[in-house]
């Protein structure tokens, strides 16, 4: 059977614009389920830090067990441990690497606790 050249074109056409469909930069790089973008312009306490703190610090440094002798699952206790924090968790020269047996936290994390250090610590 002989298809008409236009119609070989037709299919052709459709063919090759069914496969662009997702090639929009939002969705081939939207961030994936569960996931988020680091937002590092408006960082808390409650909301970034005591969660990056609870999930990879207070195991080993809370209350109950203040290994090194620091806290880190209270407000006071992470601004009195501040001065060794940001450079244990960006793994500087000169202190301990944190969190210890475990890697290293993600960039973004390391970003947000910087960045709410540098807001001067504030209880949000």
């Amino acid at each position: 059977m002989k298809y008409p050249i236009q119609t070989i074109a037709l299919l052709m056409i459709l063919i090759a614009l069914s496969g662009c469909y997702y090639d929009k930069k939002e969705k081939l790089y939207a961030p994936q389920a569960g996931t988020s973008s680091c937002d590092t312009t408006t960082v808390t306490f409650s909301g970034e830090i005591q969660p990056i703190l609870t999930a990879s610090c207070v195991g080993c440094h809370s209350v109950n067990n203040p290994s090194g002798g620091y806290a880190l699952d209270s407000h006071s206790g992470v601004v009195a441990a501040q001065g060794r924090l940001l450079g244990s968790i960006k793994h500087s020269s000169g202190f301990s690497a944190m969190p210890q047996n475990a890697p290293k936290l993600g960039d973004c994390q390391i970003t947000q606790i910087e960045k709410w250090i540098t807001a001067g610590t504030p209880n949000n």
